[in-house]
């Protein structure tokens, strides 16, 4: 799929000014992401950081595609799915809408340029979506800063009829197609619930500042409090990584972003990430036994995880065509999920 989708925007790059990214499952799905299984059965085949490169290839080489790119969100939008579609030129969101970085769920951290497009939202909102792994509904996603519109579902037919019929026209921009969204959009406040509670709270030089945020306003908030046990469910190694990234992602552009974010990959705790992925998605509703505790991380070190220079992965020079090989292979032979 990684592989047919880069062809893809190949073609679309020296044939077309517009590009609709849609799904076949409308109303459902968008795209909820990578195969999590899968990544694990790569690094126990030790062909992970092909399968990590190629991965982030697809939604750099997305984020970096000639034409105008749209997005209709009607559906699950995760992991992957946000990846490839964050970056686009405009993003549409639907009452459908289910818009979600769940990583610190799993043992792993918000990746495919989270690091970039999270740490750019409004007050401090993509921290606090990493940390809790909560999702973005309908038009959250619109007032959360994540999505450029809202458009009901029953609507999106006829705005893509009429964005594919401009498509036609020599002069077409990006200006003339927001202008035909513009007329099937609603009028939605851009205020997302608790926004100015999160700037305040996810707001901190250091992780145990924001835990102790979280904390304190918990015991006299309800909202606080939903928030501060969702945290506290989630791996306590995940939010070391997500808070340092965000962080950093600031100050990165997207290609520095997937780099570091690569890199990390590669050194990410395998018991939190095994452990997570078998209790969350294989064996479903276990709990998961984490590597070290919230008290922990105070004694964990930045630069035992994070490089010290980023070193520029090249995305665009890599080809896939061994690695498909290896992949090819691997599914040639049995495998137990139950087993990684």
């Amino acid at each position: 799929m990684q592989l047919g989708l880069i062809k893809a925007i190949e073609e679309a790059n020296s044939s077309a000014k517009v590009c609709i990214l849609t799904s076949t499952l409308p109303g459902k799905a968008f795209c909820a992401g990578g195969d999590v299984t899968e990544l694990l059965l790569m690094f126990k085949n030790n062909i992970q950081e092909e399968g990590i490169r190629l991965y982030y290839k697809v939604m750099f080489e997305m984020a970096s595609a000639k034409p105008i790119t749209i997005a209709l969100w009607d559906g699950i939008v995760m992991g992957g799915g946000a990846g490839l579609s964050t970056n686009c030129n405009i993003k549409i969101a639907t009452e459908n809408t289910v818009y979600a970085m769940p990583e610190a769920k799993l043992g792993y951290f918000t990746d495919v340029g989270a690091s970039y497009f999270l740490s750019r939202l409004k007050k401090n909102i993509g921290l606090y979506l990493a940390m809790t792994a909560n999702s973005l509904k309908g038009k959250e996603a619109y007032q959360a800063g994540v999505a450029d519109y809202f458009v009901r579902s029953k609507n999106l037919p006829a705005l893509e009829a009429e964005i594919e019929r401009i498509a036609q026209v020599p002069t077409v921009n990006e200006g003339l197609i927001r202008e035909i969204i513009e007329k099937y959009a609603e009028n939605v406040e851009k205020v997302y619930n608790g926004e100015d509670l999160i700037a305040e709270i996810f707001n901190g030089k250091s992780l145990s500042e924001v835990l102790e945020k979280l904390q304190k306003e918990s015991q006299r908030n309800v909202m606080v409090k939903n928030w501060y046990e969702d945290v506290m469910k989630n791996c306590p190694l995940s939010q070391f990584y997500i808070f340092e990234l965000l962080k950093r992602g600031k100050n990165l552009n997207l290609h520095e972003a997937l780099s570091t974010e690569a890199y990390l990959a590669l050194r990410v705790n395998r018991k939190d990430f095994f452990g997570g992925v078998r209790a969350v998605l294989i064996n479903k509703g276990r709990k998961p036994n984490w590597s070290v505790t919230f008290d922990d991380l105070k004694t964990q070190k930045l630069e035992d995880y994070f490089p010290e220079t980023i070193e520029l992965v090249d995305y665009q020079g890599f080809q896939p065509e061994a690695f498909r090989n290896k992949i090819a292979q691997l599914y040639l032979n049995r495998f137990d999920y139950s087993e990684l």
